[in-house]
Parts: C-alpha cells; structure tokens; sequence
C-alpha cells in the first residue's frame, strides 16, 4: 500500500516525484491523504518524466478522529536530531499535536518548526496514518502553561519522588496535554505556576529518561491507559 500526501486537493512535485521513485504505473492504485482523516483510493491513470501526471478517485471516504487526543507541549533538545526522532515517532503513535516549549534550562531556543512539519508527513506515509499531528510554532513555558487547558494536563518532573504514576491518572477517553521539560528538568518555579494552571505533577517511573524518551513513554502510558 502506497500513501500520499495532498494539499489542497493535489499532489505536489514532490510527491509526484516519490509516486515515480516507487515505479507506480498506468492502472495502479494508491492512497491519498490530507493528514485530516481523508482517505481516498486513487488510480494512476498517467505519469511523465517532468514529474507530473494525473489519477482519478475511486472511492473516498472522512475517518472518524481518535476517540482521544495527545498534545504533546515539549522542551526541545539540545541535539535537533533527538527532536526529530521525537516528531517521527510521535507520529507514528498518533499524537495530535506538537508544540516545542522553551524552559528555563532549554538547551535550545530556535526550533525550525518547518522541517518538524516535513517529518511529521513524512512519517505519517510512511506509518499509513491518515492523520498528522499539527505541529505547532514554539511557545515560552509561561505563555503554553497559562492558556486553558485542553483536556487533562500533565506536568512530568524529577523533583518529588512521591508524585504519582501517570498510568494512575489518566481518565479515559478524554483529551491529553502532556508537559515534558528538558534535560534539566523543570525549574521549581515553572512546576509551581504548572500547578496553579491545572496540572497534574507525575511520574513516568523509576528511570531518569532523555526528552524525547519520555515524550514517547508518555504518549505509550495514555495508549495502554485506553485498553485498561
């Protein structure tokens, strides 16, 4: 099964461009996507060699959403690539959005949001998700940890060894916004405005994990927690 992506109802260059590398031909079908639950089955009808062609839909159809949603709001590392790593996988999961938030102790204060969005589309053919998670422009930790609230917000830290299990807290079926900081934790300041913008400071466990570790663990945690 082969996946691509569409925006405003056509293929881009490169997509058309991918849809030669894997030697479609005249009379194969394909999937499109929007990465907004559209999915459609399409029939190659003619491609040449300056990239470009035309298909015609066989059958369409608008997936339902997931019955929940992960917003995933995460310290950027200080490595890019561990970032991306992040997004990719995140994608493959099914996370509904990522927002990069600068802390107090962030590594890394530019993010090129641009290239997360390639990744994340990228990663959604390459899963055969028909949603893509909306990638977001960085926000300061004030600003995101301020604003309402989408569904139950989580803060992970390292500070109190006594705070509670995600896997503990998370009611089903609801929206999740996950707060992650980066390798040197949030600061006590940060944690305490967090908990007096409706969080909720847990645990991921016994580990100490890296950024983008623990983003994914999270996103994992709220997964199993659905089937419980």
């Amino acid at each position: 099964m082969h996946l691509f992506y569409i925006e405003e109802e056509q293929l881009s260059r490169d997509e058309w461009q991918h849809l030669r590398a894997v030697r479609l031909r005249p009379g194969d079908f394909f999937y499109l996507t929007d990465g907004k639950g559209y999915k459609a089955k399409a029939e190659l009808l003619h491609i040449d060699k300056k990239d470009e062609g035309s298909y015609r839909i066989v059958e369409a159809e608008q997936l339902p959403p997931p019955a929940y949603a992960i917003h995933l709001m995460v310290a950027p590392t200080k490595n890019h690539d561990r970032l991306e790593w992040l997004v990719e996988k995140a994608t493959e999961i099914g996370v509904s959005s990522i927002t990069p938030v600068i802390c107090r102790y962030s590594e890394r204060g530019k993010v090129r949001t641009d290239r997360l969005e390639r990744l994340a589309i990228q990663a959604m053919k390459q899963s055969l998700k028909f949603y893509k998670p909306i990638i977001h422009e960085t926000l300061e930790f004030t600003e995101a940890i301020c604003r309402p609230p989408v569904g139950q917000r989580f803060i992970a830290h390292l500070q109190d060894e006594q705070t509670p299990l995600l896997l503990h807290s998370i009611r089903k079926g609801q929206s999740y916004e996950i707060f992650i900081g980066p390798e040197g934790d949030f600061s006590e300041d940060e944690i305490k405005l967090a908990l007096e913008n409706h969080s909720l400071a847990v645990s991921l466990g016994e580990s100490r994990l890296r950024t983008e570790t623990a983003g994914i663990a999270a996103c994992l945690i709220v997964q199993i927690a659905q089937q419980l």
